[in-house]
């Protein structure tokens, strides 16, 4: 958790693809981030999808960061504190970890029969997408749903939610989203 960070605000930039190296998702990010520092938030965390690129999570992480923070600078706003944090899983089980809150605020028809969705491959080993469909009562869309179900989670259910030995739930990624922006 950022300490300070009012609750999350997410905006969806539209589908990245795995093709697009750091310096073209800054730049599709930049707006975003810049709109906002310009809404006077102090923190602004870049959430990704690491897709199936063959960088670590924490070097893609850095790589963008750094691309992101050299158009800021450009733009005289090189103070800005900017997080970004890549999914090294599949982004469905970010959701997934508060598949239980979403039933409840509505947003998941059906409430879910798992406790945890960490470290599962799901339904016919598609990470998460067919327990989603399953939850909504109709077909996931991940460049539709996805990023309307992102914008609902609570990000501190997953900080909550254990598996059978003990462990963290979700994404360690979570613990640097909860309750912040973009």
């Amino acid at each position: 958790m950022l300490a300070g960070c009012p609750p999350l605000n997410a905006k969806n930039l539209g589908g990245l693809g795995s093709d697009l190296l750091p310096q073209g998702i800054a730049k599709r990010a930049l707006g975003s981030v810049l709109a906002h520092l310009a809404a006077e938030r102090t923190t602004v965390v870049v959430v990704l999808d690491r897709e199936s690129r063959d960088v670590a999570a924490t070097d893609f992480e850095a790589e963008v960061r750094a691309e992101l923070m050299t158009l800021l600078v450009e733009k005289g706003r090189g103070r800005a504190r900017l997080e970004v944090v890549a999914a090294d899983r599949a982004f469905e089980a970010w959701i997934l970890a508060d598949a239980q809150g979403l039933h409840e605020r509505k947003k998941f028809k059906l409430a879910p029969d798992f406790h945890c969705f960490e470290g599962s491959l799901g339904i016919k080993r598609e990470k998460g997408k067919r327990e989603i469909e399953r939850l909504l009562g109709r077909p996931y869309s991940e460049t539709n749903d996805g990023p309307k179900l992102f914008e609902s989670i609570d990000p501190s259910a997953a900080r909550e939610w254990k598996n059978w030995d003990g462990a963290h739930g979700a994404s360690t990624g979570f613990s640097h989203i909860s309750g912040s922006e973009l």
